[in-house]
């Protein structure tokens, strides 16, 4: 194979924010080896700069002002309120560039500006609420107990311009994100907490290991990719068996996923920000050892920021750990700043139903403004409420689930649902989507409907035998 083809073939702003991103390794490196925290702040902030001016040009102007509005809601607006008002301006600016992309580049996958501002917008508005918490106090009656370890972690009471800038700009996160918390990053920049024993041979080890596994993972994909296209899938001259292939091997279109969250986490795996220490590896392996994967709590989740835990996500059989595993840094500021603030003590199961509903809208319109988006997110809510009416049965009735029950149903999900969701996203306009449920007869979306009505009724049915 020659590659100088194949790279050929790689679109430049692609290959772009590769390069962007690799080039974390070295700038990682010296990150080893400078003094102070005066000095790593202007190092992360200046080096971001210039990865952001080379993979966006002149689009990165986006970031600079909303970087600048930003600063001037946090300085003018009550600052109980900033969180609330620093969200609704970054969810309006992501919304207009999204709305860009729909009318201008609906069909391309291509590296823009929205994506890195859609990564941004979670920073600024994490920031602003996190900024907002440092005015509380976890002994608020009003706060539910998580709000509190929420606040208590992750409040900003105070910060300088530098330290804002250098967040916000951060080389690690500067090309495509992920989403990071502040206080984390102050603690990595004055190497205080886990970050005084951070071992640099671990570090580029695992930095190291992401860019093999993202190498890996799109070798894969390169090579099953002409075997499943959702081209196939609708062309009525394809055969049954080719339809059959091609819609099994829609897995691999999980795998560029994979792969790209991989390629993500190669600069600020470098930078030693993801650093973990033998003692919480062997916390999490205990966890594991049962295979208890749902024992796993968010805010234990050990990689600050992380975008992806493969091996946990190949284990899983819960909607709701889909989401724990898969962009995890995403998962956790929608958990934390969007679907916890909409919860008092008082919640009932009805509020947290409506706030998990908000959430998965906000995070369709997050992504953008193509229709697949609100499909995808209200199968993916749908598979949630699902998970919740088995479990409430299980509770009421008390009956245990076999392993061998448990691991059937992740290999219903890995062989049929997975793809099914897989080329939804591949969708990027009505017309397509519409003809790929009509090529399938869109079984994922009526089976989805028809589990959450039959447990809907045994549900009803189990309440009203007990009360009688």
């Amino acid at each position: 194979m020659d590659l100088s083809k194949v790279i050929e073939k790689v679109p430049p702003d692609q290959l772009r924010a590769i390069a962007a991103i690799t080039s974390c390794i070295p700038l990682g490196i010296i990150n080893f080896l400078i003094p102070g925290r005066i000095p790593r702040l202007l190092y992360s902030l200046i080096f971001g700069l210039i990865i952001q001016c080379y993979t966006y040009r002149i689009d990165m102007l986006q970031i600079a002002s909303a970087t600048l509005i930003n600063l001037l809601i946090l300085n003018i607006v009550d600052r109980k309120k900033v969180g609330l008002y620093c969200f609704i301006y970054n969810m309006t600016h992501n919304a207009c560039l999204n709305l860009h992309r729909f009318f201008f580049d609906p069909e391309r996958w291509s590296v823009d500006i929205s994506f890195l501002f859609c990564i941004t917008v979670l920073k600024f508005s994490g920031f602003a609420f996190s900024y907002q918490d440092g005015l509380a106090t976890a002994k608020d009656d009003d706060l539910t107990d998580q709000q509190k370890k929420y606040i208590k972690k992750y409040k900003v009471e105070n910060y300088t311009i530098l330290e804002y800038l250098s967040y916000i700009y951060f080389y690690g996160t500067a090309t495509l994100g992920p989403f990071i918390e502040f206080s984390d990053f102050k603690n990595f920049i004055e190497k205080k907490e886990e970050y005084t024993k951070i071992s640099f041979v671990k570090t580029m080890y695992a930095s190291f290991s992401r860019l093999f596994t993202f190498l890996f993972f799109l070798g894969i994909f390169t090579l099953l990719k002409p075997y499943s296209n959702i081209e196939i899938l609708l062309n009525p001259e394809s055969t049954i068996q080719t339809k059959l292939i091609a819609y099994f091997l829609g897995v691999i279109y999980e795998m560029r996923y994979i792969y790209g969250f991989c390629l993500i986490e190669i600069g600020i795996l470098a930078s030693g920000f993801f650093y973990v220490d033998e003692e919480q590896k062997k916390i999490e392996r205990e966890k594991e050892k049962d295979n208890q994967v749902l024992a796993v709590k968010d805010d234990e989740i050990y990689d600050k920021g992380r975008c992806i835990k493969i091996k946990q996500l190949f284990l899983i059989f819960a909607p709701t750990d889909f989401f724990k595993y898969w962009n995890v840094s995403v998962h956790l500021f929608f958990k934390r700043y969007v679907f916890s603030r909409m919860l008092s003590p008082k919640s009932t199961a009805k509020d947290k139903a409506y706030a998990s509903q908000v959430v998965f809208f906000i995070s369709a319109l997050w992504h953008g403004f193509n229709i697949n988006y609100f499909f995808l997110f209200g199968h993916f809510y749908a598979y949630t409420l699902l998970e919740k009416q088995v479990r409430t049965f299980l509770t009421k009735t008390k009956i245990k689930v076999p392993s061998i029950m448990i691991n059937f149903t992740r290999i219903v999900i890995l062989t049929t649902l997975i793809q099914y969701h897989c080329f939804i996203c591949l969708c990027l306009d009505s017309a397509k989507l519409f003809e790929y449920f009509k090529s399938v007869g869109a079984f994922g979306s009526i089976l989805i409907l028809i589990s959450n009505l039959i447990m809907f009724i045994v549900n009803n049915c189990v309440k009203n035998e007990k009360s009688t």
